[in-house]
């Protein structure tokens, strides 16, 4: 609930005017902030738990899974693309770009937001949701299976309660999106692939602080 007033409040409160790419971006930068002091909060006070214990044990592994997920991520709207193109639904005008400055900060800045993102993202409903929700679904006489399918889907909609979804399709792309996300949370056991995969799997995700 704090997370949800933060993710609310700090549009309306902070730079409400301005460049729309710079101003999306130091909003995402501090919702980032606020999201990383809440679950550090939220280990110490109320899951007693080290942080490691969120999917951040950060080692080998755990960059391994990062790059593997940069790689899915990013062959995902690529694929997706090139069968737009051959099928005929989507076409392709004009393309080009100048190498300035400008450019290059909008790349930049770009960057910053969708990583941003993804952290955000991954910290509260994969690392905290789903893994509180894990332990709070392992009831006596529940099966580990039921178990599992039951927080996954606890994260996978609450993942897509939150985002606005204007139509059906919509909606159905932030459940998939939750849900395969948590997946590989899930295989892993760690954030680094689910991170890594967010910015190709979920691209739509950064709309609502522009």
């Amino acid at each position: 609930m704090v997370y949800i007033i933060v993710f609310v409040s700090l549009p309306v409160l902070v730079f409400q005017s301005g460049d729309g790419l710079f101003r999306s971006a130091i909003l995402r930068l501090l919702l980032l902030f606020c999201t990383i002091g809440l679950v550090v909060g939220a280990a110490i006070y109320l899951d007693k738990r080290p942080l490691q214990e969120y999917g951040l044990e950060l080692d080998c592994r755990w960059m391994s899974n990062l790059l593997a997920g940069f790689v899915i991520g990013g062959a995902i709207p690529t694929v997706a693309v090139l069968l737009g193109v051959v099928g005929g639904w989507i076409t392709v005008g004009g393309t080009g770009y100048s190498l300035t400055a400008s450019y290059l900060r909008d790349v930049g800045l770009a960057i910053v937001i969708i990583m941003s993102i993804a952290v955000v993202e991954e910290l509260v409903f994969r690392g905290y949701v789903l893994t509180n929700a894990l332990e709070g679904l392992d009831l006596r006489g529940v099966s580990t299976t039921t178990t599992i399918v039951g927080a996954w889907s606890v994260s996978g909609l609450l993942f897509a309660f939150v985002h606005p979804a204007p139509t059906l399709v919509a909606g159905l792309h932030f459940l998939s999106s939750g849900l395969l996300l948590g997946l590989a949370y899930l295989v892993s056991g760690q954030l680094g692939l689910p991170i890594g995969s967010t910015p190709g799997s979920t691209s739509s995700l950064g709309t609502s602080f522009r």
